[in-house]
Formats: structure tokens, sequence, C-alpha cells
């Protein structure tokens, strides 16, 4: 028998056992389950991040927070000063558009009374 196909006990080695090898110990890719050559290269990043950084990213999200409210408070109210004026203003203009043409009804009823 060869050395290539025997193990440390003397006993034969069966190739297409278990894990699927050529038998041989060498990095010719002998498709089995070890075979990591047809997938490519694959790898993990690991990375941490520190107590003080994430707590300094939690305090200036939460003043980020803090600091919005105001401001949509603030938009809010400048929003609805902004639509009351546009009410009131075109109440304005409708009034005067009706009393423009109530006056021009008014005057045609009256010389049309007077040729008469």
């Amino acid at each position: 028998m060869s050395d290539d196909f025997s193990d440390n006990d003397g006993g034969d080695f069966v190739d297409g056992g278990d894990f699927g090898g050529s038998g041989h110990e060498s990095d010719s890719g002998g498709g089995g389950f070890w075979d990591t050559s047809s997938g490519g290269d694959s790898f993990t990043e690991e990375s941490s991040t520190s107590r003080f950084s994430r707590l300094g990213s939690s305090i200036t999200q939460m003043l980020v927070g803090m600091l919005l409210i105001p401001c949509s408070f603030f938009l809010l109210i400048w929003n609805k000063g902004v639509t009351v004026h546009r009410a009131q203003d075109l109440a304005q203009g409708s009034d005067r558009i009706i009393t423009k043409r109530f006056t021009t009804e008014t005057q045609r009823h009256k010389e049309e009374k007077n040729q008469k």
C-alpha cells in the first residue's frame, strides 16, 4: 500500500469519505467539503464602538430632538398666523366684490326707473 492513502493506524484510506477529499493533502482543489476555492475568498470584519461614543451619540440625538420640538411649535404658530391673515384678506376682498356688484345692479335698476 502507498503511504499517501493510509492513515496513522495502518488502515486503508477510502477516497470519497465523509469529508469528500481526494485523499491527498494538497492545495490542488479536490472539490470536497473543505474546498473554498470555488466560492471565492470571504471574510468577516468586526468593528466595535466604545460605550462613551454610543453615549455621546445618544445625547446628541436627544438634544437635536429637543431642539426640533420648539422649532416645530414656532413653525406651526407662524403658519396659523399666515392662514388667519390670508382668510381675513380673502373675506375683505370678497366683501368688496359683492359690494361692487350690488352697487352696480342697484345703479342699473335706478337708471331703468328714471328712464321710464
